[in-house]
């Protein structure tokens, strides 16, 4: 401490008020009196940055953090990068003639005092205000390791806890004012002025507190009157104390012989003192000059572990080229600005011509197959279909080369272009062994605004909804598109619905409300959540290998590692038996074949029978090398009644293994036919069923894809007489029935390997009572109509059969959707219905609805939801610098609450659920946003009211389907994430009512509040009951402009005004909380 010595002394540009090391980066800070704040760069103090902080006041104090430097001024505090570019202004009424502030807890954190006799708490990150009850005037503030120490005028001293922001102790200096004060861990110091007969006058002593004991110790002799007082960062029990004319003074308070002196050599008064955070320098202020002491063995840096400091990059200008040197590039020196186009770039659309391209040298396998060799290479045939050396159509490089995407909906806005959506699945060439386009499996791109600037509607003009496939299982979507269009599976899933089944897991549940959301979508993209969240949650549907992660791979899989068409069909026989379990016994005559099991034992002749119900017939077609004829599909339909296999099996008879033989014999078909096709494996998957214990059973026959590879395949409808005997359509007797095709799931083999579905629809036509049997492909969101050629055309090799599904004719009614409304059971609506039974001690904000309250349509209700993080979004970044969404964030419902929109108990909530979360993993509550903490969606720590996700969802679903109309802002967002399809009709969105087009800025709920309702809202975490009151509050306000006829100028005030507040209220000053008087408490009880 002997070696410390003044190592370098510069000016201050302007009258200097106050100095601050850096706590991140190599920089001195200074505050002058005319309000500029300027850095200086490491030991050298190089100048780095100056800026103007205020215009009509000085800079009073200087803190830093890892973003923003902090300036107090005399009314009010700014934020400014190292750059000097202002991030926030704090500023309001409450802030008069500031004097100190001080971090709190953390950097993000401070709190502000001066004459007013408060303290206010601004978060640096909410920009929230807060006020802290404080006695007096505050005019220095220092922070201790758990609380902060603010002095007064009168002497005394206000220790503050951090956590309760109240004083839980108070220390009087001897003296009267105090000029400075430092805390390190639970040791304060202060120094001052005493009233002497001469005035004021600095004490000789260094008054010691010790924070943790809440009391005074022996203070520390200084006879040269202390000014400043500063505790060394490093070293424990170091003090290093400065008077006003300076006398500086080094010395261990532990042991006050050890006493080193300085004298620096000052042009004025001392002003201000500082120690860098690495101890070993030290700043000193004089008001024209600023003195930075270190000592003879330390480095060149303020901190020990600094951040880097960003420097404007240097321009070394271009290279210098010799015309004569050859090997020079022009094309290395840089352009000069311009401010026209240059001709290199000039592109007048008359001077540019397709020539076409190159003559196509692009030979199929056939044609390579059939080649004779040379002895220099080989020949073969010119296919004739065209010219030689015919030059291509031309088609640019980023068109052959990129995907099948089409522009965002945002980039159509900007640029006013139409896409031609007729070429965009256009397919260049005709004979491609590849897939057309529209078979393609294609990927959801995201752009900055999300999956809501993705043009779905390029994929889909028709009136039936397509499916997302990035969910986990989305192989099911083309099956599940096949049921929905069956009328008898969609009138069974939707009567189940009428029932409230809330506690299980219901598979049959999730298919009515999937079934009901796609009916009512008319068009619009959906998604097939909840439903694939319950199958992945069924622990019987894990055993069976059905669940795939987000990769479609498990590690305890076997299943996944064969194709998705074998897939399907597991799933296929699984979803059938759930479903029968389900629904009973009624559901056996749908999709139930009743089956008479045989079984024999050649070796004995013991047989044994019995009978059991089959959801599905694989379709029986022989090897056709062993047959002289290859049979129609008709027959195969007929040899598949009757199935006989050979396995081995224990037989009680023999008391040994022996060879049975089981014959399966179908005695019924139900009224939807499911048919599976044998498909066949390549050599490669043959090797995996073998390893992985996946054989074929002995008997059992793949079918040979010759049987199905023709044009016309299979039949389009089929007839049954008595004795189950199959026979084309037109030889049908008259109790007999007739089947018809009504759905095909195919497998496309190239170029990706995915599932599609043809299904049929009927549809009625106008001016014609008679339904049109139309064709449609639903590729995931792609939905096409398609010709029955098409359907029946299996002479691609990229297109393979995996199921068939048949339909009986049946003259059936229209579904009656107001007899179904009708037998819905909505006495969920008016009770509760936890998820742990009944809990006691429940924090209850909401009042349950009453019969006298029932909906009905038009009804008005408000709602809102708030959303936990399940997954983390998915980002790419290439090598030149662009950040690319791959998959958003997955969030999941956390809360969601509903209140009443008209009637006496006008915003008053009936509904307030949080969802009960066991079985997934919660990587971010949202705190801020969502008000959700840890806890409370835990049922064995929650005091909240806790039901299921398929409880919550079923009173929204019940309201919607009672014609309740739901008032909220930015609803699309919260019905996407709840995966609820509520019609256009049904939805009354404050976003889009206090929305102009040409502005393209949507408003935010808050500052519409502040604005319009002259209310702060979301001023803490968020609440979706208040946001919910406040939605329904805003449009209110809306129907009383309309009213008044004025609301378009209303709205037009409200663009400008957002201008001026940057669409954002003021800072909120919360009032501080008022004590009750003893007087007037509640008496006990």
């Amino acid at each position: 401490m002997e070696d410390w010595h003044e190592a370098l002394r510069i000016p201050c540009v302007n009258t200097s008020t106050t100095i601050s090391f850096d706590s991140n980066q190599n920089l001195l800070w200074s505050g002058s009196a005319d309000g500029h704040t300027v850095s200086y760069h490491d030991s050298a103090l190089r100048r780095y940055t100056s800026f103007r902080t205020f215009t009509s006041s000085p800079v009073l104090q200087v803190l830093t953090q890892e973003k923003y430097v902090i300036s107090l001024g005399n009314s009010g505090v700014r934020l400014n990068n190292r750059r000097g570019i202002l991030k926030h202004n704090y500023a309001s009424p409450a802030m008069k003639s500031l004097s100190c502030m001080s971090f709190t807890k953390d950097t993000h954190e401070i709190l502000v005092g001066g004459s007013e006799k408060k303290l206010l708490k601004i978060n640096l990150d909410t920009q929230i205000i807060t006020p802290v009850k404080c006695k007096g005037t505050v005019t220095k503030l220092t922070r201790a390791s758990q609380a902060i120490a603010g002095c007064k005028t009168d002497g005394t001293i206000d220790i503050f806890d951090l956590n309760s922001n109240q004083i839980v102790k108070t220390f009087n200096s001897p003296g009267g004012i105090i000029s400075d004060m430092d805390a390190k861990e639970s040791i304060l110091m202060t120094c001052g002025y005493s009233q002497k007969k001469v005035g004021f006058v600095l004490d000789p002593l260094i008054n010691v507190y010790d924070l943790r004991a809440g009391k005074s110790l022996p203070p520390i002799p200084f006879p040269a009157g202390a000014g400043f007082v500063r505790l060394h960062p490093k070293l424990s029990t170091c003090v290093i104390i400065a008077s006003q004319n300076g006398q500086i003074q080094i010395l261990d308070y532990a042991n006050p012989a050890n006493v080193y002196l300085h004298q620096a050599d000052l042009s004025g008064q001392l002003v201000g003192m500082e120690v860098s955070p690495s101890g070993d320098f030290m700043a000193l202020l004089d008001g024209s000059f600023i003195q930075l002491w270190n000592n003879v063995n330390t480095g060149s840096s303020f901190l020990e572990f600094a951040n880097p400091t960003e420097y404007p990059a240097i321009d070394l200008g271009g290279p210098e080229l010799s015309l004569d040197d050859p090997d020079s590039s022009f094309s290395s020196v840089g352009l000069p600005y311009y401010k026209e186009e240059l001709l290199s770039s000039w592109s007048d659309p008359s001077f540019v011509y397709n020539v076409g391209m190159p003559s196509n040298t692009n030979f199929s396998q056939d044609s390579v197959t059939d080649m004779k060799p040379t002895g220099f290479g080989g020949f073969m045939g010119f296919n004739k279909a065209k010219l030689k050396n015919t030059a291509q159509k031309y088609v640019s490089y980023d068109k052959k080369n990129g995907s099948t995407v089409p522009m965002f909906i945002s980039e159509k806005l900007r640029s006013g272009q139409v896409e031609d959506l007729t070429s965009l699945f256009a397919d260049d060439d005709k004979n491609s062994k590849n897939a057309p386009k529209i078979y393609w499996k294609h990927d959801i791109q995201y752009s900055r605004f999300g999956i809501n600037d993705f043009d779905f509607a390029a994929y889909n003009n028709t009136k039936y909804s397509g499916l997302e496939h990035h969910s986990p299982n989305a192989y099911c979507n083309p099956l599940l598109q096949v049921y929905r269009y069956s009328d008898s599976f969609f009138r069974f899933a939707l009567n189940y619905l009428t029932h409230n089944k809330l506690d299980e897991k219901s598979l049959l549940s999730e298919l009515g409300l999937l079934f009901d959301m796609l009916d009512k979508a008319q068009g619009q993209h959906c998604q097939a959540l909840n439903f694939l969240k319950t199958l992945s949650q069924i622990p019987q549907a894990n055993a069976l290998g059905l669940i795939l992660d987000d990769h479609k791979s498990t590690t305890n899989n076997k299943r996944s590692l064969l194709s998705e068409g074998l897939l399907l069909q597991s799933f296929c026989r699984f979803l059938m038996e759930q479903i029968a379990s389900e629904g009973g016994v009624r559901f056996e005559s749908i999709a139930g074949c009743p089956t008479t099991i045989e079984t024999k034992v050649p070796s004995c002749g013991t047989t044994s029978s019995r009978h059991s119900i089959f959801y599905n017939i694989e379709l029986y077609a022989p090897k056709l090398f062993l047959i002289q004829s290859k049979p129609t599909f008709l027959q195969a339909l007929q040899d598949s009644f009757v199935r006989t296999t050979q396995t081995r099996g224990w037989c009680d008879k023999c008391k040994k293994y022996q060879t049975v033989h089981s014959t399966k014999i179908i005695e019924k078909l139900p009224i939807t036919l499911n048919i599976h096709i044998p498909l066949g494996k390549s050599s490669q998957e043959d090797a995996i069923t073998e390893i992985i214990g996946l054989r074929q059973p002995e008997g059992e026959v793949l079918m040979d894809e010759r049987f199905y590879r023709n044009t016309n395949w299979p039949a389009l409808s089929f007839g049954l007489n008595k004795g189950m005997k199959v026979v084309d359509a037109k030889n049908v007797h008259e109790n007999g029935d007739i089947y018809e095709l009504m759905g095909i799931v195919i497998e496309v083999g190239q170029p990706e390997s995915h599932l599609v579905s043809y299904v049929r629809i009927d549809e009625k036509t106008r001016g014609s009572k008679v339904k049109a049997k139309n064709w449609y492909l639903f590729n995931d969101f792609l939905v096409k109509q398609v010709s029955e050629s098409e359907v029946l055309n299996f002479t691609h090799r990229w297109k393979s059969p995996v199921m068939l599904v048949y339909q009986k004719k049946l003259d059936l009614p229209p579904f009656d959707v107001e007899d179904w409304r009708s037998r819905l059971d909505t006495s969920i609506l008016y009770r509760d219905h936890f998820a742990a039974g009944v809990r006691e001690n429940i924090q209850r904000e909401y009042t349950l609805l009453t019969k006298e309250e029932a909906p009905k349509p038009g009804t008005l209700v408000a709602m809102d939801a708030e959303f936990v993080m399940l997954q983390q979004e998915e980002t790419e970044i290439i090598s030149d610098g662009t950040r690319s969404l791959l998959r958003p964030r997955v969030l999941s419902l956390a809360r969601v609450s509903v209140v009443r929109g008209e009637g006496a108990l006008q915003g008053i909530p009936f509904i307030d659920d949080f969802i009960m979360m066991r079985e997934d993993t919660i990587v971010d509550y949202l705190t801020q946003f969502s008000g959700i903490e840890p806890g409370d969606l835990d049922p064995m720590t929650s005091r909240r009211s806790l039901v299921t996700r398929q409880t919550s969802y079923k009173k929204l679903w019940l309201l919607l389907n009672l014609g309740c109309i739901f008032i909220g802002h930015g609803l699309a967002n919260d019905f996407r994430t709840i995966n609820i399809q509520v019609p256009a009709a049904q939805v009354i969105d404050t976003l889009d009512i206090y929305f102009i087009k040409s502005r393209q800025r949507r408003l935010s709920l808050k500052f519409l509040a502040w604005l319009l309702l002259d209310q702060n809202v979301q001023t803490g975490n968020h609440d979706s009951i208040e946001d919910a009151r406040t939605a329904l509050f805003l449009y209110n306000k809306y129907q009383e402009l309309v009213r008044e006829g004025k609301f378009e100028q209303t709205l037009a005030h409200i663009y400008s005004e957002g201008k001026k507040y940057n669409f954002k209220p003021p800072p909120v000053v919360i009032p501080a909380a008022v004590p009750v008087p003893p007087a007037a408490a509640a008496p006990a009880v």
